[in-house]
């Protein structure tokens, strides 16, 4: 079962999360032609797709700073710079729900494999499932790690660069049940 993950009504691959003063940045002069190494660096993120010849996706680059709740969806064509861009009002507050969402999909529903002790899930699946751009470093990758670190089902959780890995801790009334189980087989 295939996942959306949209930000508003826009389709478009959540790319990166900066520093404020990258994200401060961009906004300040988001209509001038100013190189920026951020969005040099993921150009490949950002392109066109034709569905017909009266409907596309835009896939943008989704530009979020550290103490704003706010967005910006970057199109570069190509260039260093952001070509189109839209500002987006409480783009961190609808991505952190759709990150929960994720994470819950993740440890209730089996996504993923289990590995000797680890369960490991790989950031190419979560992006071929759920459709988000995600890696060890970019922000959502962080924003992921964050949530799933909060919940009581996991004990320990490493990013690879291949995707994350996890153990689980055993809920007391799962080992009180175990143990019960153990003494009556004694």
């Amino acid at each position: 079962m295939h996942q959306e993950f949209h930000i508003r009504t826009l389709p478009a691959p959540l790319g990166a999360c900066f520093a404020k003063q990258s994200f401060e940045t961009v906004i300040l002069y988001r209509f001038k032609s100013y190189d920026y190494q951020f969005i040099a660096e993921n150009t490949d993120l950002m392109y066109v797709e034709h569905e017909d010849d009266n409907s596309w996706i835009s896939h943008c680059l989704l530009v979020m700073g550290e103490s704003s709740d706010d967005g910006i969806l970057v199109e570069s064509e190509g260039a260093d710079y952001a070509r189109y861009s839209a500002y987006q009002a409480g783009a961190k507050s609808y991505v952190r729900e759709q990150i929960c969402k994720v994470a819950n999909e993740i440890l209730y529903h089996e996504f993923g494999k289990q590995v000797n002790e680890s369960w490991v899930v790989e950031w190419d699946s979560i992006k071929e499932e759920f459709g988000i751009t995600i890696d060890k470093t970019n922000g959502i990758g962080e924003m992921l790690m964050e949530e799933l670190e909060k919940r009581n089902e996991v004990a320990e959780i490493i990013a690879t660069e291949d995707g994350i890995e996890m153990t689980f801790q055993i809920l007391q009334e799962e080992e009180d049940s175990f143990m019960n189980g153990m003494e009556m087989n004694l």
